[in-house]
């Protein structure tokens, strides 16, 4: 819906909080949706208009998913001297009043609000209970597992196997919903191999998981049932599931691997995956994988991999000399093609960032999509926002 400066911002805000409530989100959440999304209109509102015309803010929701979608969009005055991290949409962000939110430039000023829709309550089967006591699973087992894509109906087993591996404690919400992660495979949201015991459990799952900005994919959600570990199901999933996706002319993906869980890394190398950086505290202490006996105190750094899949052609990047040593070092280990120099032409006009944040996990991100002279001021200002020290 459009809405003019003349209309009260309740008139937005109470559509967004009616549509959250007949999603089933909980009464709490949805009034604290609806205050972001009043924080997101009265910002765009403060944005100066082209010609002293009347330009409106446009709201739209829309479910994809799991999730709903809260779209804040003006044609106004591009905000690129604003630091997003500093206004109170963002603040009530950082506190959890929505899951996620980004702001991009684009197609005019874009914010996004995002809350998780809850799933229709559905109960695992008991029938598939494994006994406390059950023993690895021998030669037999292992033998007779087979491998496929990921089905919609699968949705039930990956639940299991997510209490299997990770307890209560995995992050992403929707491998606790059988009917939301159903949908994630309907949509495409996940892209996903699973390995299948002769009995017809799913005891193994590997997925590309779409970026919400539309970049590159995460290969990620690796989840191995504790009775079948160390026979290389991950490995054999990795490259089901990667073979597709070069067959399909995927370009790449990257991954983060706990940094005290070596297998993870190990099978992301395998595959021909490359280390690229170390996020230092990014994985939340409450998330912890079951059998595995690793110190699990304060939060867990995590290494980021590249894996190239397809051929991208010559590009050429242009950086300091100082860091073209490091540079060639890490796209010759990733066998990618680079013209690297150190020109001393200037980037000209403004950048653009991308500034998100997710409370559930206690991380936000500043995404540079077009580098100008302004770019460390822009960062650091941010960054600044962020701290809540």
């Amino acid at each position: 819906m459009a809405i003019e400066d003349v209309v009260p911002v309740a008139a937005a805000t109470g559509v967004v909080e009616q549509v959250a409530l007949g999603l089933g989100i909980a009464a709490t959440d949805a009034h604290r949706l609806a205050a972001v999304v009043r924080e997101l209109v009265g910002e765009a509102r403060a944005r100066e208009t082209f010609s002293g015309a009347a330009d409106p803010v446009v709201v739209t929701a829309r479910r994809t998913g799991s999730d709903l979608t809260v779209d804040v969009r003006d044609r106004r005055m591009p905000a690129v001297g604003e630091t997003y991290s500093g206004l109170m949409s963002f603040r009530l962000a950082r506190l959890g009043f929505v899951r996620d939110l980004r702001f991009s430039l684009g197609d005019g000023n874009l914010a996004e609000c995002v809350v998780a829709v809850p799933g229709r309550p559905s109960w695992l089967d008991t029938e598939q209970i494994v006994a406390p006591d059950a023993a690895p699973a021998d030669d037999a087992a292992i033998a007779g597992t087979t491998y496929r894509r990921a089905r919609p109906d699968d949705a039930v087993a990956l639940t299991r196997l997510t209490y299997r591996c990770y307890e209560y404690t995995y992050v992403d919400q929707r491998f606790y919903s059988p009917d939301v992660l159903a949908r994630a495979l309907t949509d495409g949201d996940l892209r996903a191999w699973v390995a299948v015991d002769p009995v017809g459990e799913v005891v193994g799952h590997q997925a590309l998981a779409a970026d919400p900005n539309g970049l590159v994919p995460e290969f990620s959600k690796l989840m191995v049932d504790p009775r079948f570990r160390r026979h290389g199901l991950a490995d054999v999933l990795a490259d089901r599931l990667l073979s597709e996706a070069r067959d399909d002319g995927l370009a790449g993906a990257w991954a983060e691997c706990v940094a005290n869980h070596a297998a993870s890394q190990r099978t992301v190398a395998a595959a021909g995956g490359t280390e690229v950086g170390l996020l230092l505290g990014a994985s939340p202490q409450e998330v912890a994988m079951a059998g595995f006996e690793v110190a699990d105190e304060g939060r867990r750094s995590l290494v980021s991999m590249y894996l190239p899949l397809a051929s991208q052609g010559d590009r050429v990047a242009y950086l300091p000399e100082r860091l073209i040593p490091i540079y060639r070092r890490v796209v010759s280990a990733m066998g990618l093609q680079r013209e690297v120099t150190d020109s001393d032409v200037r980037p000209s006009g403004t950048s653009r960032l991308q500034v998100s944040t997710n409370a559930e996990i206690g991380r936000a991100r500043v995404s540079l999509d077009n580098l100008a002279p302004d770019a460390l001021q822009r960062i650091a200002g941010e960054v600044a926002g962020m701290d809540t020290s």
